[in-house]
């Protein structure tokens, strides 16, 4: 397994910029970032469809426009966005395809004559819905990114197109899945609360979520290429088996790859090129702190040559203050402090 893999949620704190207090950092990282990822993704995506055929001109048109429609209306600006923000942090930025419902198309349960999917609303509790993706919707394709750390693949495959199956780690409440009517064996599940699917999360980030009393259900979503089926398990459970209708030509996933590895499945991150450079940046601007805070004016005084009197017309910032020194000398009773900062450091 690729190192970097188990730092990928250190490239995003530091893309975030979430340091240790005690560091003054210069985030190239995010800066580096952000410059570059406008570049990669299309800023106005569009697709111009070419008539194979002189007959075939208006068919073409016709298809250019729906598909104009569709990016716009599923929203697969965002989606490229973010995939690429995934490769440029983690290496790899996994996007799912689907169809109708986010959670696995289930022809059987597609869009009725209401125009309605029956899986995206609840069993018993007529006119709830179980899914809450906007672009999501009954009877339309959709693309959507997911975290690198949700995909599992076997191991010695390099290639994303050569896996002979793809498993994805799904969070959903439990009370949706109970309520889904593609699963079976829902009734015996008993969920887990975010801090304990998530034991790095930070307090600040509970206290966001406000919710750690919700249960969700940690499902695996697997597609299996050889016989072409889907799967979802949960809890030990086998909830969903079924044919995989969204299999036409090969795994229904895409990955935005920048930076291939020869060995591992799992890419190289820009970041991990930029880390060193970062964290000597930060190490270098931190010094610098220290020492300006260092560099402020100071002075030693002789015990007993000024008094308290005298002393606070010194410190008391007024313009050409009088203040009585006892003390036959001068030079012996105050002597400056000037501190000194290496230029050095503010080029480096």
């Amino acid at each position: 397994v690729s190192q970097s893999r188990y730092l990928w949620a250190d490239y995003r704190k530091m893309y975030r910029g979430d340091w240790k207090e005690d560091i003054m950092p210069v985030n190239q990282i995010f800066s580096r970032g952000r410059a570059m990822l406008p570049k990669i993704y299309s800023r106005h995506p569009r697709v111009t469809v070419t008539a194979t055929r002189p007959d075939m001109v208006y068919h073409a048109r016709v298809v250019e426009e729906v598909d104009n429609w569709l990016i716009k209306e599923l929203c697969l600006k965002g989606t490229l966005k973010r995939a690429a923000m995934m490769a440029y942090l983690n290496g790899i930025g996994p996007i799912k395809l689907g169809y109708d419902s986010e959670y696995g198309f289930a022809p059987a349960l597609g869009v009725d004559q209401d125009t309605g999917t029956v899986s995206q609303h609840a069993t018993a509790e007529k006119g709830r819905k179980i899914e809450y993706r906007t672009n999501v919707k009954p009877g339309m394709p959709w693309a959507l990114p997911d975290f690198p750390e949700n995909i599992i693949v076997p191991y010695g495959y390099v290639d994303p197109r050569s896996l002979p199956w793809i498993a994805n780690r799904v969070l959903r409440p439990l009370d949706d899945v109970k309520q889904d009517q593609k699963y079976k064996n829902t009734k015996d599940l008993r969920g887990s609360k975010i801090s304990s699917l998530y034991t790095d999360i930070r307090q600040e980030e509970k206290a966001f979520l406000g919710q750690d009393d919700v249960v969700y259900a940690e499902l695996y979503e697997i597609r299996d290429a050889s016989t072409k089926e889907f799967l979802v398990i949960c809890e030990n459970r086998l909830l969903l088996r079924d044919m995989d209708a969204l299999q036409i030509e090969g795994l229904p996933w895409e990955f935005v790859i920048f930076n291939e590895d020869s060995e591992f499945f799992w890419p190289i991150p820009d970041v991990k090129m930029i880390e060193e450079q970062q964290k000597d940046l930060n190490l270098t601007r931190t010094q610098v702190k220290h020492h300006k805070a260092i560099a402020l004016l100071k002075f030693l005084y002789k015990k007993g040559a000024v008094n308290e009197q005298e002393m606070s017309k010194f410190m008391s910032g007024l313009v050409g203050p009088g203040v009585a020194v006892d003390d036959e000398s001068l030079a012996n009773a105050i002597i400056p402090l000037q501190p000194h900062i290496p230029p050095d450091l503010y080029n480096d």
